[in-house]
C-alpha cells in the first residue's frame, strides 16, 4: 500500500511591522523563552544489530493513545457492524477556509471476506473533526444507481470517451460479468488536495493481468468524477519489478507535495517528480531512488511514504517483524528468514532533504504498517493503522475480529534534538478513563489518545465531549511550546503554541482560539477572527501559520508546527 504524503503547508502572515504596514494593528512581539528540551520525551534506544525490530507494547496502538474511526456504513458493512478496512489512509486539508478530514482505504465487496480476488472500487469518507461524524461523500448526483461514496471502480469502464479515460484497459476486471470468477482488486488508495484539485493514487490488478499503481484526478469536487491522468492510461507508473515479468509493476504509489513541487513515491524506494500539469512524470522510467541505509540483507519492504514534519523528512515503510526469541525472552528481527512473522510494523528514517541521505530506520509503530501520518486541527501528529490479519499476531482467531480497522494513533515527537516520531507511549500519570469512576480536581486520564485533567469533581462526563465541561485537555509539546486546546483553561500571562506561533493570554480564557485582531485590511478572515483579543500574540517576530495544503510558505519560521508536508509517506 502507499502511504500518502499529506502536505501541511504554511502561509506567511508577516511580522508585526509588516502587518501594521498593511493596515492591521498587530500586538507587539514579546520575548518568550523556547520550551525546554525536557518537555520532549527521549528517543527509544536503538537496538543492535541493525535490523532488530522493536516489539515493545509502548509502540503499539492501544486504548489510551488511539481510536477507531466510526465511519458511515455501506450495505456490505452492515453484517460486521463497522467498515472492514486495510491500508487505512486519513488526512486533513483546508478547503474553503475550513478543516476537512478525509478517510479511504482498501475495502471488500459484499459477500467476500477479504478484498480479493476482486473488490468493487474506491470509497471516500469525510468529517469536520477527527472524531466525526464521518460520512460517505455524496456521489448520488453523479451515479444514482451506485452505492453512495464509491468514487471510482473498474465497473465504470463504460464512462470512457475518446478524450477521457476513466478506466484504462489494463485496469479492467478479468471476467467482469461473472462475480464467481471475476478478478481484479483495487487497494492502497491515497487522496491528496493540491492547488484546488483532488487526486487519488492507488494500486490495481490481478496475477493474470497487469498489476501496478495509477493516478486519478477529479474533474469536480472530492466526490468526482475522476479520470486517469495521462501517465497511467497505457501502463502503470514506473517500470516492471523484473524485466522478465512485464505484468508486475511497482506498487504502493503515493504523492508528496511541497511548495510548487509534487512527487510520486513508489513501492519501497522510488520517486519521480510530476510535471506542472500533474498529467505526467518528468521521468517515466528508470526512476531515481532514495538515499537510505538498507538492512543487510534487505528484506521485502513496501508502502513507502514521505512526510515532512518540523523541517525534517520522514521516510516510512511497512515491514513484517519476525519472532526470533522465546516466550520468556522475546525478540524480533526485520531480516528475512529469521523466524515466523509476528507484526506488520511501520519503520521510519529521517533526513534533512527529500532525496536523503536518510538516517538508520527505527520502529515507529508496532503493527501499524501500511499507513500515513497527518496533523490534526490542534497541531498534534497522528498516524493510521489497520492491523494486518494476513499473517502473524492479528491472524489469530482470538483477535482477528479487531483487525482490518480504520484506526489512528497519536504520535509523540522527541523534539528538535531527537527528531523522531513514535506511537505515543503510555502516560504514567494518566490512566485510561473509566466512565464509572469518580475524579476530583487535578486528576488526569487518557481518552482516545489524548490526556485530560479534571477541573472539578467529575463522574460520567466523557472527556472531550464539550469544551466547557469538567475535563480540560492537556496540550502536547511542540517546537513552540505546549499546544493550545479548546477545553484548557488559561489565566492571564499563560503562554501556548497555536498555528505556528506562541501566544500569551490577555486574561482568563477558555475555548477562544488565539487570533489576530480584525482591525484593518490584510487581516485573516474566518471564525477565528471573532475571538480576537482574548489571546494576544504572536510572541515571535515573524509568523507562519500552519494553515493548509496547497499554500506555499515563503520561508521557514523558527517556531512553526510543520515545515511542509505531513501525511502519508508515499
Amino acid at each position: 500500500m502507499t502511504v500518502a504524503s499529506a502536505v501541511l503547508l504554511v502561509t506567511g502572515l508577516g511580522s508585526a511591522a509588516s502587518a501594521a504596514d498593511a493596515g492591521t494593528v498587530a500586538p507587539a512581539a514579546q520575548d518568550v523563552a523556547d520550551p525546554a528540551e525536557s518537555d520532549y520525551p527521549a528517543n527509544w534506544p536503538d537496538l543492535e544489530p541493525y535490523g532488530t525490530a522493536d516489539g515493545r507494547s509502548e509502540l503499539m496502538a492501544r486504548e489510551d493513545n488511539s481510536l477507531i474511526l466510526d465511519l458511515e456504513l455501506r450495505p456490505q458493512d452492515e453484517e460486521l457492524g463497522r467498515v472492514w478496512m486495510r491500508d487505512t489512509y486519513v488526512n486533513r486539508f483546508e478547503v474553503d477556509g475550513e478543516s476537512l478530514y478525509v478517510a479511504t482505504g482498501t475495502t471488500r465487496a459484499e459477500g467476500l471476506d477479504k478484498a480479493a480476488p476482486w473488490n468493487d472500487g474506491l470509497y471516500i469518507w469525510t468529517a469536520p473533526a477527527l472524531d466525526g461524524p464521518w460520512t460517505l461523500v455524496d456521489t448520488t448526483g453523479l451515479r444514482p444507481d451506485e452505492p453512495k461514496g464509491k468514487v471510482w471502480s473498474p465497473e465504470f469502464a463504460d464512462e470512457n470517451t475518446a478524450d477521457r479515460t476513466v478506466v484504462a484497459d489494463w485496469q479492467t476486471y478479468t471476467n467482469p460479468d461473472d462475480p464467481a470468477t471475476r478478478q481484479g482488486q483495487v487497494w492502497a488508495p491515497e487522496l491528496q488536495y493540491i492547488d484546488g484539485k483532488w487526486y487519488l493514487v492507488a494500486c490495481i490488478g490481478d496475477a493474470g493481468k497487469i498489476v501496478g499503481s495509477f493516478g486519478l484526478v477529479s474533474e469536480g469536487g472530492i466526490e468526482g468524477p475522476y479520470r486517469n491522468i495521462a501517465e497511467t492510461v497505457d501502463k502503470p507508473f514506473g517500470d516492471p519489478v523484473r524485466a522478465t515479468d512485464q505484468r508486475r509493476y511497482h506498487i504502493d504509489g503515493g504523492m508528496f507535495h511541497e511548495d510548487d513541487d509534487t512527487y510520486l513515491v513508489l513501492h519501497n524506494d522510488y520517486y519521480a517528480k510530476f510535471t506542472d500539469d500533474m498529467e505526467h512524470l518528468e521521468t517515466s522510467t528508470d526512476l531515481p531512488t532514495f538515499d537510505q541505509q538498507k538492512y543487510q540483507p534487505e528484506p521485502y519492504i513496501e508502502g513507502a511514504t514521505v512526510t515532512k514534519y518540523e523541517g525534517k523528512y520522514y521516510l516510512m515503510h511497512a515491514i513484517w517483524s519476525n519472532t526470533t526469541g522465546t516466550a520468556g525472552d522475546p525478540s524480533w528481527s526485520y531480516l528475512g528468514g529469521t523466524g515466523p512473522k509476528d507484526q506488520y510494523d511501520a519503520v521510519v528514517a529521517v533526513s534533512d532533504s527529500f532525496e536523503g541521505p536518510y538516517s538508520p530506520r527505527y520502529t515507529a509503530g508496532v503493527g501499524a504498517g501500511h499507513n500515513n501520518m497527518f496533523v490534526d486541527d490542534e497541531g498534534a501528529a497522528w498516524m493510521t493503522f489497520f492491523r494486518n490479519l494476513n499473517k502473524g499476531f492479528w491472524s489469530d482467531p482470538s483477535v482477528i475480529e479487531d483487525s482490518a480497522v480504520p484506526g489512528v494513533v497519536r504520535l509523540e515527537w522527541t523534539g528538535p534534538e531527537g527528531d523522531r516520531l513514535y506511537a505515543q507511549r503510555p502516560q504514567a500519570d494518566a490512566p485510561l478513563y473509566d466512565p464509572m469512576a469518580t475524579y476530583t480536581e487535578g486528576d488526569r486520564v487518557t481518552y482516545e489518545g489524548r490526556t485530560f485533567e479534571a477541573q472539578w469533581w467529575v463522574r460520567g462526563q466523557t472527556p472531550g465531549a464539550s469544551p466547557w465541561g469538567g475535563w480540560s485537555e492537556v496540550g502536547s509539546p511542540s517546537t513552540c511550546g505546549t499546544q493550545w486546546t479548546t477545553s484548557a483553561v488559561y489565566d492571564e500571562g499563560d503562554v501556548v503554541a497555536h498555528d505556528g506561533s506562541r501566544w500569551r493570554a490577555s486574561w482568563w480564557t477558555r475555548n477562544q482560539e488565539p487570533a489576530r485582531p480584525r482591525t484593518g485590511r490584510g487581516c485573516r478572515k474566518g471564525p477565528a477572527d471573532r475571538l480576537a483579543g482574548h489571546l494576544s500574540g504572536p510572541l515571535s517576530g515573524d509568523r507562519l501559520g500552519a494553515r493548509a495544503l496547497g499554500v506555499r510558505a515563503p520561508r521557514r519560521a523558527a517556531c512553526e508546527l510543520s515545515g511542509g508536508a505531513v501525511p502519508r509517506a508515499g
